[in-house]
């Protein structure tokens, strides 16, 4: 097997070459750090494991991009992972690195975030497929998993905007990542180099995004009767949905 999704499963492979993959906290450090600490010694979170991962793909000329769900209304509890274009067939993959999967129809193919959330909602077939068979997987426990997949289901949204380098090379990102992690985040959002959330809207999770638009409305709102309508205000109180501008996509 050659071509873009094999480099895809051979950089994922990579990363999980660690004894034991996916344990610790999240890293909170530079991209170089990260990427040490990820492959050598298995550390960091699923944001980790997307941010080395994009950037590798980005190194060997795939183009990534990144998924993500909530399991708390959008605000800040979930998980994240990738897709990458695969050229030779002229479609996405998803790859889930952090948790050693990606997901399969019942042909055996390997299937986009759209088709894999599309079978969550519809309680359609599919399968694990371990990225490396021999580290261990997200779940011991099939079920665990399919249950933590489906949790999520209702909140998912897509991060438009890839470039790792552009955002660790940020000066004031530099220098608010000597504080704790939300801060670094700020500066992202403020210096522009921080992705925007775009939902994907589905029947069930209005209610969630109608809350946040409202909050954003009174942040702006409080700030402008304050006389203090910087962006770094209207930033600081619309960080917990990580996007000053908030976009809405509709169901695939």
């Amino acid at each position: 097997m050659d071509g873009d999704w094999a480099r895809a499963l051979a950089i994922g492979a990579y990363m999980l070459r660690a004894t034991q993959p996916g344990v610790g906290g999240p890293i909170q450090s530079g991209l170089m750090e990260t990427h040490r600490r990820v492959v050598t010694e298995g550390q960091g979170y699923c944001g980790d494991f997307v941010e080395v991962f994009t950037a590798i793909a980005l190194a060997s000329g795939l183009e990534v991009r990144t998924w993500a769900f909530s399991f708390d209304g959008f605000g800040g509890h979930g998980h994240t992972f990738n897709e990458v274009w695969d050229r030779a067939l002229n479609a996405w993959r998803m790859i889930d690195v952090f948790n050693n999967y990606y997901f399969v129809d019942t042909q055996g193919e390997p299937l986009s975030a759209a088709d894999f959330h599309q079978c969550l909602v519809r309680g359609e077939t599919y399968d694990f497929i371990p990225v490396l068979p021999t580290a261990r997987p997200g779940f011991a426990i099939e079920a665990k998993a399919r249950e933590y997949y489906n949790r999520g289901a209702d909140q998912w949204y897509q991060w438009w905007g890839n470039n790792v380098f552009s955002y660790d090379r940020s000066p004031l990102v530099r220098l608010a990542g000597m504080g704790p992690r939300f801060l670094s985040q700020l500066a992202a959002i403020v210096s522009g180099v921080h992705p925007r959330m775009h939902i994907l809207r589905t029947p069930k999770n209005s209610e969630w995004v109608s809350g946040m638009v409202q909050v954003r409305r009174r942040v702006i709102g409080a700030a402008i009767a304050a006389g203090l309508g910087t962006s770094l205000l209207i930033a600081a109180g619309c960080l917990w949905f990580q996007g000053a501008s908030m976009n809405l996509t509709k169901a695939l």
